[in-house]
């Protein structure tokens, strides 16, 4: 053989590492070959990894032989699979043998195989398992260990261990309680052994509780809420009488004091697990007879009117509603000592009144008073013109003058929709007018403060002016003609403010000759009418123009209804004269382009339509009136239901002409029979819902079409009656009805009967030849009327017998 290497390997022996060493060996002549053992010195037992796989590393030679394992535990030689199963721990060797072609080389190696047990411990508590939270326990190791070799592991789950003088041996505290779980294992060379586990449990300590005191004069009355993981709560009095302990409440109270009498209790917390229990002494006083007992709440300023009175509610605060006790009111305007109200009138104003408000107990007698001022009201006055015109401004002043800056007096006004035309309400005086005619009420309120003094109305009389005259003019190169629209009930008067006189050709033209080129022309027209506001003024200015005739033939438009979907109607007019070259416009209400759209708002009224035609510096105007008809409005009301065969009343109300035509359909289908606004009587043979329409023409507009909606009842047939006689009883039957619900029957003649059924009555004890009669009604509900039928039925007589005596 031929030594090759020699090598020092460190290893285990028992819990002692220690070196070993190894020589590898091969034939001579071999190659320098080396196997290097790619093992851990120190391997670890694990249960669920048994089988250990080693390796090797073999360098020098041609890298073509082959390799075997050897020695205990080994399961598989080829592999080098190591099987810690049936190990025993401590030092193991292995053998590998590489062999390449005649070559055989040797090497060995050990190393510590680790298998340690778990340890013992034990943990102290209190009670099974349990610890409290502000104590500590006790844990302890109690198996043996080599402290040199072996490193002790804990895990005390967020615990704080202070040794007590050596590691296995700890005092152990935590934060917070609940399930705690203590866990050690040993340490050696690397390794760790299964862990050694103990479960505490941590219980909370017990708080206080949460106190509450409760007082009146004579007593004072303890209320809390046992904390959390406490048995019970027990009251011990340190200074004042015992109390009584409510055994269903949290509750302990205690009587029979003085007003402001202090008392103090010790109440002890007992535990339901391993903590101590806790105690508290609350101290609690009861209420002092004092002017905290009872206050009254203070009374706003108020005002009132003079020659009346008011009442006013007063609110206190009782702080004691339990001692028997009786409650005084007194002072200004108190009328009732029993009640919380006052009754003032204007004799108390301007000066400060007094309220007073008395508690007496047993034990205590207070009083308390608030003081109120009663202020009188403020006075609001205006003047404004009684009657006034359309558009004209009148003035609302304020009778006291203007309202200064930063005053407390607010004027609360209502105009009744007239325009601010200048000045400032909240000030004082203001210009006001109206658009429209009729009575305006105007009305003003004085605020100061929280006082509010009646309202002041007054009535103004707005009427309406006559309508303004709309002036146009035909200039020619020396004259000028003006003339405005016809207006019903008015005459004009013409005034020329520039320029030379004219002369009146009509009632509405005005012409103005001799003029000059471009000599400027102004008159007014006033229209005159009746009543206060009889007049209105407008003006008009024309200049000369040497224009060409020109003249404008409005097509006429014939009257139209006046409809909420009305079509826009179309404006056309014929130029003749001129050069053609000029731009026709349209003007007036609801004229838009060259359309009018009439509507309801001017039916009634004449509505002008003008159409002005320019040619270079030449107008040409002409105008034509267009009638709106008044709308046609109908209306009739019938009931909600009615009965078969019963009468109903059809009149037509509204707005229309006494020629119009009226169609009265019936579910869509027109009676001819009915002709004109009515009235006329309708009956209906068809029970069921009726649709019943009207529609009102008048050649010219149609009125909105009127539907209403009727039930049409069935009414029930009488009943049938009949009758059974015998020699002391009648019997009286009917045939049930469908959809009566009941029958009732009177006794019209005869004594009083027994219903035996819903359709049948019996009479008995009944004499021969006895009459009776009855009635049976059924209950129609609803429009019919109810109905009925009546029977008379009589016994039979006695026969006639002759009695022969021989």
């Amino acid at each position: 053989m031929k030594h090759l290497r020699r090598r020092v390997l460190p290893v285990l022996s028992g819990l002692i590492l220690l070196c070993l060493s190894s020589t590898l060996y091969a034939q001579g002549n071999c190659p320098d070959v080396q196997i290097n053992f790619l093992i851990d010195s120190v391997i670890c037992y694990d249960p669920t990894a048994s089988l250990i796989d080693l390796d090797v590393e073999v360098t020098g030679g041609a890298g073509t032989g082959t390799g075997v394992w050897s020695g205990p535990h080994i399961t598989n030689p080829t592999e080098g699979i190591f099987r810690t199963t049936f190990a025993l721990p401590g030092q193991h060797q292995v053998n590998y043998t590489y062999t390449e072609g005649a070559c055989v080389y040797t090497d060995s190696t050990t190393f510590l195989l680790s298998r340690l047990s778990p340890p013992f411990i034990q943990a102290s508590f209190e009670k099974n398992g349990h610890l409290c939270k502000d104590s500590f326990s006790v844990v302890e190791l109690l198996s043996p260990y080599d402290p040199a070799t072996t490193n002790l592991v804990w895990d005390l789950a967020g615990g704080i261990g202070v040794e007590q003088g050596r590691p296995d041996l700890l005092h152990v505290t935590w934060d917070s309680p609940g399930s705690k779980i203590i866990s050690l294992q040993y340490e050696q060379y690397g390794c760790l052994s299964p862990p050694a586990i103990q479960q505490l449990v941590l219980d909370p300590t017990i708080d206080i509780p949460m106190v509450e005191c409760d007082n009146t004069l004579e007593r004072v009355v303890y209320d809390w809420v046992d904390p959390p993981n406490s048995s019970a709560t027990v009251v011990f009095v340190i200074s004042g009488p015992n109390g009584v302990a409510d055994t269903v409440e949290d509750r302990y109270t205690i009587e029979n004091l003085m007003p402001g009498q202090i008392v103090q209790v010790r109440m002890v917390t007992t535990s339901k697990n391993t903590c101590d229990g806790n105690f508290i002494d609350p101290i609690c006083q009861a209420a002092a007879c004092d002017g905290s007992l009872i206050d009254i709440l203070p009374i706003t300023s108020a005002c009132i009117s003079g020659g009346t009175t008011d009442t006013i509610d007063l609110e206190y605060y009782l702080r004691d509603t339990i001692t028997p006790s009786m409650l005084t009111w007194s002072g200004a305007g108190v009328f009732d000592p029993t009640q919380p109200r006052i009754v003032v009138d204007p004799s108390m104003a301007g000066q400060t009144q007094w309220v007073y408000l008395t508690f007496e107990s047993a034990t205590c007698v207070v009083t308390d008073s608030v003081s109120f001022d009663l202020i009188p009201p403020p006075v609001a006055d205006f003047t404004i013109p009684t009657t006034a015109c359309e558009d004209e401004s009148v003035t609302a002043a304020f009778a006291f003058g203007p309202i200064p800056p930063n005053s407390d007096t607010i004027l609360i006004w209502d105009f009744d929709g007239a325009t601010i035309v200048n000045g400032d309400p909240a000030i004082g005086n203001v210009e006001l007018s109206w658009p429209t005619s009729g009575t305006k009420m105007v009305s003003l309120a004085l605020q100061v403060g929280s006082c509010v003094s009646e309202t002041a109305v007054r009535f103004v009389n707005v009427q309406g002016a006559p309508e303004a005259a709309i002036i146009n003019c035909t200039p020619g190169p020396s004259s000028i003609l003006f003339s405005w629209q016809d207006i019903q009930g008015a005459t004009f008067e013409v005034n020329v403010l520039q320029g030379p006189p004219g002369t009146r050709i009509s009632t509405t033209s005005y012409e103005v000759t001799g003029l000059s080129l471009n000599q400027d022309v102004t008159i007014e027209v006033i229209t005159e009418g009746a009543g206060l506001c009889n007049t209105r003024t407008a003006t008009q200015t024309c200049t000369p123009l040497d224009c060409p005739p020109v003249d404008i033939a409005i097509i006429p438009i014939d009257p139209v209804c006046p409809d909420p979907n009305a079509q826009p109607i179309d404006l056309t007019a014929t130029i003749t004269g001129g050069n053609g070259t000029g731009i026709l416009r349209w003007s007036g209400d609801n004229v838009s382009g060259s359309t009018w759209t009439p509507d309801a708002s001017q039916s009634g009224q004449n509505n002008f339509i003008v159409a002005r035609y320019t040619e270079g510096a030449c107008i040409y105007e002409d105008s034509i009136a267009v009638t709106v008809l008044d709308p046609l409005i109908a209306n009739f009301v019938i009931p909600s239901q009615t009965c078969t065969g019963e009468s109903i009343q059809l009149e037509a109300t509204g707005n229309f002409p006494a020629n119009a035509t009226f169609t009265w359909t019936f579910n869509g289908i027109q009676d001819p029979g009915l002709l004109g606004p009515g009235p006329h009587n309708v009956s209906m043979d068809t029970p069921g819902n009726l649709q019943i329409a009207l529609d009102v023409d008048d050649g010219q507009c149609t009125a909105p079409t009127v539907t209403r909606f009727i039930q049409v009842a069935a009414a029930l047939p009488n009943p049938v009656i009949t009758c059974d006689a015998t020699d002391d009883q009648i019997l009286f039957t009917w045939a049930p009805i469908p959809g009566a619900s009941s029958y009732q029957v009177n006794v019209l003649q005869g004594p009083a009967g027994s219903q035996t059924s819903d359709t049948s009555m019996v009479f008995t004890g009944l004499i021969p030849g006895e009459e009776v009669r009855i009635e049976v009604l059924l209950e129609n509900g609803g429009p019919c009327p109810d109905s009925r039928a009546e029977l008379s039925c009589r016994t039979p007589g006695c026969p006639d017998i002759t009695v022969d005596i021989d």
